[in-house]
C-alpha cells in the first residue's frame, strides 16, 4: 500500500495582506504572507495492491459530494467496508480524495473565487440520503426496514466534509490524470461523484475499463456522451425509498432514460433496482448500510463475469 498526489498545477497568488499567526500557543508570532507560489487542483490517492491479485486491472473508488474516500473504508459502526471487500476478492484498489477533499488539501485563496463551500446538517442527510422521512428526523425513526444503523448518526456525520459545487473541471483533470498514470482502470463512483467520472471517461474511454454508478447524481448530458461510452461496460446501481422524494424520483427517471438508451445503442447496460431484486432497506449510502457486502459480492460477480480481461 502506498499513496501519492496527482493533477494540479502551480499558480502564482499576488496583492494578499501578509498576517501574523502563531503556531502554538509556545511559539513567538510568525508573519505569514500568503502571495507567492501555490500548487493546486491535485487529487491525493491511496492504493493497495494484493500480493497476489486476480486481476491486473485496478478499480478505482470515487467518492460523492461532500464527502472523500473514506466512505469506502469502513461503516460508521465499526463494519469491513467495499475497500476490504474487494481486496479480499482479490482487485488492486485506489482510493481518492477528489480536489479540495480530504487529504487532497487545498489553497484557501485560490478556492475563494468559487465563494463559500457548502456543508449537509443531519438532517439533510437524514432526508437526502433516505434514512427516514424528514418529519421523523426529532425521533430518529428510520424507514421500515432501513438497513443504515442510524443509531451512529454523529458518526457518520464525522464523514462530511465542506464542499465546492464548482470544482468539477478539476476534479475531472485530476481523474484524467490518474488514468493516465496507472491504465486501464474500473471506474467505481457515488453519487455526485459520477459527474467527474463521466467526463473523464469521455475524454480517456481507452482507459476505462468499465463504470459502475452507485446512485449517479450526474449523468451523461445528451446521446453524442453516450455514443462515445457505448463500448464500455456500465453498470447502475440504486437502493430503496426513492418514491419518497421528487429528487429522486427524478434522477429514477434519468436513470430509465439513459437505459432505454443504451439498450438502443447496444450497449453493454445493466441497472441494478434492488427493491425489485427483493434486496430491501438501502438507502443512499448503500456501501455503508448492514449487507453492504451482499451489493459488493453483486458487484464483483458482474466485474468477474464477463467484464474483465485478465481475472485467474
Amino acid at each position: 500500500m502506498g499513496s501519492f498526489y496527482i493533477g494540479g498545477e502551480p499558480i502564482e497568488i499576488t496583492g494578499k495582506q501578509p498576517i501574523p499567526v502563531k503556531f502554538s500557543d509556545t511559539t513567538p508570532e510568525f508573519i505569514n504572507d500568503p502571495n507567492g507560489t501555490h500548487f493546486i487542483g491535485q487529487a491525493y490517492v491511496q492504493y493497495f495492491i494484493p500480493e497476489h491479485p486476480k486481476s491486473n486491472i485496478p478499480i478505482v473508488f470515487i467518492h460523492g459530494g461532500g464527502m472523500c474516500g473514506s466512505i469506502w473504508e469502513t461503516t460508521p459502526d465499526g463494519r469491513d467496508g467495499w475497500l476490504n471487500h474487494f481486496l479480499t476478492a482479490g482487485w488492486p484498489c485506489y482510493i481518492v480524495d477528489n480536489v479540495e477533499r480530504g487529504r487532497a488539501g487545498w489553497s484557501p485563496e485560490f478556492l475563494s473565487r468559487y465563494g463559500m463551500p457548502t456543508t449537509r446538517s443531519q438532517l439533510e442527510c437524514w432526508s437526502l440520503f433516505r434514512f427516514g422521512a424528514e418529519h421523523t428526523f426529532p425521533t430518529r425513526e428510520p424507514f421500515a426496514n432501513q438497513r443504515f444503523p442510524v443509531e451512529v448518526l454523529d458518526n457518520f456525520s464525522s464523514y462530511l466534509v465542506p464542499r465546492w459545487t464548482e470544482t468539477g473541471e478539476l476534479a475531472t483533470k485530476a481523474l484524467t490524470a490518474l488514468l493516465d498514470k496507472i491504465g486501464p482502470a474500473v471506474l467505481l463512483c457515488h453519487s455526485s461523484g459520477s459527474s467527474p467520472v463521466l467526463d473523464a471517461a469521455i475524454q480517456v474511454p481507452g482507459l476505462t475499463q468499465s463504470l459502475i454508478l452507485i446512485e449517479p447524481s450526474g449523468l451523461l448530458r445528451d446521446e453524442k456522451e453516450i455514443e462515445s461510452l457505448r463500448q464500455i461496460p456500465m453498470l447502475l446501481v440504486s437502493g430503496c425509498y426513492l418514491d419518497e422524494f421528487p429528487l429522486w424520483q427524478e434522477l429514477e427517471r434519468q436513470y430509465s432514460r439513459l437505459q432505454k438508451t443504451a439498450e438502443k445503442k447496444g450497449m453493454d447496460f445493466k441497472w441494478l433496482r434492488l427493491g425489485k431484486m427483493g434486496l430491501n432497506g438501502f438507502s443512499h449510502m448503500l456501501m455503508m448500510d448492514r449487507g453492504n457486502e451482499e451489493i459488493s459480492a453483486i458487484i464483483n460477480h458482474w466485474l468477474m463475469s464477463s467484464h474483465i480481461q485478465g481475472m485467474d
